[in-house]
């Protein structure tokens, strides 16, 4: 069991995560007894826009500031762990529809025809 999940994006639909509330430090109430181990890091909540799983992103070398995209790492929030507690779970489930485009009638062998992947949020209540 690692406490980082080794990657930048969401864990759950691929979606890249978006930095929320301030920066902190490492704490008991925060880490747990692990706090001590990550001594002079700085941390920043993160959320995933588009499933809203929790997350922790963090940095050995920078500060993680809200709005940017300097973290190198996440764990889910309430476990500082790369497996979730329900409270760090998706609320929603992302579809990921992929649609060919391209000129109509195009030779289908043509490698410059793009997919592209478009993500569907539904509606909060």
């Amino acid at each position: 069991m690692s406490r980082n999940i080794g990657q930048r994006c969401c864990n759950h639909c691929g979606h890249d995560v978006v930095l929320v509330g301030q920066v902190y430090t490492a704490s008991p109430d925060r880490m747990g007894v692990y706090a001590h181990h990550y001594q002079g890091r700085a941390f920043c909540d993160a959320e995933c826009p588009a499933c809203l799983a929790q997350y922790i992103a963090w940095d050995a070398n920078k500060l993680p500031i809200e709005g940017s995209e300097t973290h190198s790492d996440l764990s889910y929030r309430h476990s500082f762990n790369d497996e979730p507690d329900e409270r760090d779970l998706p609320r929603y489930t992302v579809e990921r529809r992929w649609m060919r485009t391209g000129v109509w009638g195009a030779d289908p062998t043509d490698k410059h025809q793009r997919a592209y992947m478009r993500f569907e949020m539904p509606k909060r209540a």
